[in-house]
């Protein structure tokens, strides 16, 4: 009986996504290919197909302000009730939420760059004539509500020069936590990642993923023919480079190299020295080989000359080289038989006068000691490889002053070499297999989250410098990038993919009795995509708790690379790393020293 319930039930979902035949549409200036919402799809809203003229967005109206404020470069502000869209304020704060949220933590450092973010997708939901490069491939029917169809792909075209200065713009943005550039979290195992890597990465979800719809991005030399159908050109808007300004500010000299000053140009070698034609490390050289071989020639000579004698001579030499053997052995007695005669009166003086040499020899020795009650062991490595006076200190000296120094960190390593490896089938499609490591063993991962979260929350009394004490928690001492809209602190950890939430660390999707997702699954997909806002059948993002990716390479280790791609899934080991602020005044390290060593 339950089988013909669970086959009612597939035929019952299935028929709540029923794919339409749209008609033909019209791609011309000033016509959109989408406005609202209308379906939701795995917990986000998919877009309405409605090829209609683009919509009047009333000066100071609901949507006229989204689009300000998201999209301010489709506003027009010198002729009132004149800005058209193709976007309601749902699609805006749905592109708010979700895209411009993440790629303002991850871009926003670079103002050109974050703009042409989000002028790409400004673009494609609320361009006024999104119609002329857009165009839809698959849409479907809600069963609740059948006014409009939904839209599940939709094709994209985009000039590569477009893409390109896209690309350019941000692909030396740096993610400074980690010491990488943002462009490696963003697109995924693309390595090395391009302009149309990217789109593509972005647009297409990966197995699994509760994307909304496919953005099937198509890149073109040219703006018409070729690939594009009829009547369509191909999106080329202006984009600024990463060196140009957005509202007075522009990316740092780290994140734009064209920001960079120009290096000093170098004076022009005023060429060797030569003596005649020959220039004169050659000649010094020559010069000295025929000196050096004149005066060796001429000493070997007067030793042939010296040694060319006869026999008597030979043995007279040798006459007076023994006696001169002789008499130095004779010295050498005599200051071997002093020496023995010395030690031998000191062994006969310390073993009658024991206690005189005894107590004498202790205070010599206690007093040379002495100084060890102002020895210290030097363990920073500042301190130990670079002089106080170097170039180095004081070029470190004036960052730290300036820009605060680099953060603490405190790290723990996992492994279980007794935990078999194992194995999990892909949801999408079972012939894939994912093979596991055994640390990510399920109960493995489940202590791991009850020691991380008692090192989290561990107490500490610290004694300030007016004696006052207070308790010292993880939260007092650690770095918190978004605070303080986010006051959670920076762990990087393979449970931050869950949040750091013990439930979403055990949440499983089910289908009838077989597990289609689970942790190591999530897991698996964050590795390839740490800055996913939902990766898995799990609806769960990968971004941390404290509001930026986790690098699989920082927190997991042990694992082996192929072809440049870290084969995270068998990594013997879990890192835990907790990032905690550091001070030029070492007073104010003393709580995050205290506790480190609790």
């Amino acid at each position: 009986m339950w089988r013909f319930s669970v086959l009612f039930l597939v035929l019952y979902l299935s028929s709540a996504l029923t794919q339409v035949t749209l008609p033909d549409t019209k791609h011309a200036e000033g016509m959109c290919i989408w406005y609202g919402q209308c379906k939701q799809k795995n917990g986000n809203w998919l877009n309405c197909y409605r090829n209609i003229p683009k919509v009047l967005a009333p000066d100071n109206g609901e949507i006229f302000n989204a689009l300000n404020d998201v999209c301010p470069w489709y506003v027009n502000k010198t002729a009132p009730n004149s800005t058209y869209t193709c976007c309601n304020v749902d699609q805006i704060n749905a592109l708010r939420t979700s895209s411009l949220k993440l790629a303002q933590q991850l871009l926003g450092r670079c103002p050109s760059c974050f703009q042409n973010f989000m002028n790409i997708f400004c673009a494609t939901t609320c361009d006024p004539s999104n119609s002329l490069f857009m165009n839809v491939r698959n849409s479907s029917l809600d069963i609740v509500n059948t006014t409009y169809p939904a839209i599940d792909t939709v094709d994209v075209y985009f000039t590569n020069h477009y893409t390109e200065k896209f690309f350019n713009s941000c692909k030396n943005v740096q993610f400074s936590q980690e010491s990488s550039k943002v462009i490696s979290l963003m697109c995924g195992s693309n390595d090395p990642c391009t302009g149309q890597k990217w789109l593509t990465f972005m647009g297409t979800p990966m197995p699994g993923s509760p994307a909304p719809f496919v953005l099937n991005f198509t890149f073109t030399d040219s703006a018409t023919g070729g690939v594009i159908p009829a009547s369509m050109i191909a999106h080329d808007a202006p984009l600024k480079s990463c060196n140009e300004s957005v509202n007075g500010l522009t990316c740092s000299c780290s994140d734009c190299p064209m920001v960079c000053p120009a290096s000093p140009t170098m004076p022009p070698s005023k060429g060797s020295v030569k003596i005649s034609f020959i220039p004169i490390g050659i000649f010094v050289g020559v010069i000295g080989f025929v000196i050096y071989n004149i005066v060796f020639s001429i000493v070997v000579m007067i030793s042939l000359v010296l040694t060319a004698t006869d026999s008597k001579g030979e043995y007279q030499r040798l006459s007076r080289s023994s006696r001169r053997s002789f008499c130095l052995t004779d010295v050498g007695q005599v200051f071997e038989d002093i020496i023995s005669k010395l030690f031998s009166r000191w062994g006969y003086f310390a073993a009658k006068y024991w206690f005189v040499v005894i107590p004498a020899v202790l205070v010599v020795v206690f007093g040379f000691c002495a100084g060890l009650v102002f020895f210290e062991v030097t363990t920073d490595p500042v301190e130990l490889w670079s002089a106080p006076n170097s170039r180095a200190r004081k070029e470190k000296e004036y960052f730290d002053q300036h820009f605060g120094p680099f953060y603490r960190t405190a790290q723990i390593i996992i492994t279980a070499p007794h935990s078999p490896d194992f194995s999990f089938a892909d949801s999408q499609n079972y012939k894939i297999v994912y093979h596991f490591g055994g640390v990510f063993q399920q109960d493995i991962l489940n202590e791991i989250w009850h020691m991380q979260n008692d090192i989290a929350n561990l107490n500490v009394s610290h004694k300030d410098s007016n004696g006052g004490k207070r308790d010292i928690t993880l939260q007092d001492i650690c770095f918190q990038p978004l605070a303080p809209d986010n006051m959670n602190c920076t762990i990087y950890s393979v449970l931050n993919y869950f949040q750091n939430d013990f439930e979403l660390l055990n949440k499983e999707v089910k289908l009838v009795f077989t597990v289609t997702a689970n942790s190591s699954y999530h897991i698996h997909y964050c590795t390839r995509d740490p800055s996913s806002l939902n990766a898995t059948d799990l609806f769960i993002p990968c971004m941390a708790e404290y509001g930026g990716p986790v690098d699989p390479s920082v927190a997991l280790g042990g694992y082996e690379t192929v072809n440049g791609t870290g084969q995270y899934d068998l990594a013997k080991a879990i890192i835990i790393t907790f990032v905690i602020n550091n001070h030029v005044d070492t007073e104010m390290n003393k709580p995050a020293e205290e506790w480190e060593k609790a």
